[in-house]
């Protein structure tokens, strides 16, 4: 994916949002910065950070009124706002550190091992972590367990990683669409962020993106939302008590 000159908001200034900026601006786009509530101490340690750095404060809406081709949103942001949706239908591009990692392994041709779930994601994803390194894989260990994925790929300097164990929380496959993972689980469904959900389908339906591509499914027989997760034509490994 070529980000050269492309104008790009990153919103939300946690751990993520400033790997987004960090990566972004080294792939040579003209990247900005948004918080909803932006303390001035924030914006010193940021543009310190960054020379140059444009931050905007207050209102999103206005934030993007500045004519930006891309909102890269960190996960605590939701994309059903209105004025993201209307920053879609007017031609805008809106995607997260997971969407943006997912061109840049495709492109490698890195393999994937994709984990979520309401419970037990961090611990599977560590055990996972562990026995790829001890099989002796140039493994890297990465989002929603700690280190945000773009942190991970500026640590591992652009180099092929034998595999990524990532670790991926529904805010996050949200705006995902071209993560392609060799195998992925979803461990269970339970009532969680429903606050930002209609109601457990659609938190199901978020989940369910992990899915893309031809991968192994990796699924609990013992929830009736992971069963119905299963797709035709795939290798599928049940788990179940």
């Amino acid at each position: 994916m070529n980000w050269q000159n492309q104008k790009i908001l990153v919103a939300g200034l946690g751990g993520t949002g400033v790997s987004m900026i960090a990566y972004l601006r080294r792939a040579g786009a003209q990247v900005a910065a948004y918080d909803a509530d932006l303390k001035p101490e924030r914006e010193a340690q940021l543009t310190q950070l960054f020379k140059g750095l444009s931050c905007h404060t207050g209102r999103l809406k206005d934030a993007l009124a500045q004519g930006f081709d891309v909102l890269a949103l960190s996960p605590g942001i939701s994309e059903r706002a209105p004025e993201i949706a209307e920053f879609k239908q007017n031609g805008g591009r809106v995607l997260g550190d997971i969407e943006i990692l997912a061109h840049i392994v495709k492109a490698r041709g890195d393999k994937v091992i994709a984990i979520t779930g309401s419970n037990g994601k961090t611990t599977v994803t560590s055990l996972v972590g562990y026995l790829c390194v001890k099989c002796g894989l140039d493994t890297v260990v990465a989002g929603n367990i700690g280190t945000p994925v773009l942190e991970a790929e500026l640590q591992h300097e652009g180099k092929k990683a034998d595999v990524w164990v990532l670790e991926l929380s529904s805010f996050q496959l949200e705006n995902t669409e071209s993560l392609t993972p060799d195998a992925a689980v979803v461990l269970n469904i339970s009532e969680d962020h429903l606050d930002r959900y209609d109601d457990l389908i659609d938190y199901a339906h978020a989940k369910d993106k992990i899915f893309r591509g031809n991968g192994v499914q990796v699924l609990n027989a013992d929830d009736a939302l992971c069963r119905a997760m299963k797709r035709n034509g795939r290798q599928v490994k049940w788990f179940s008590l």
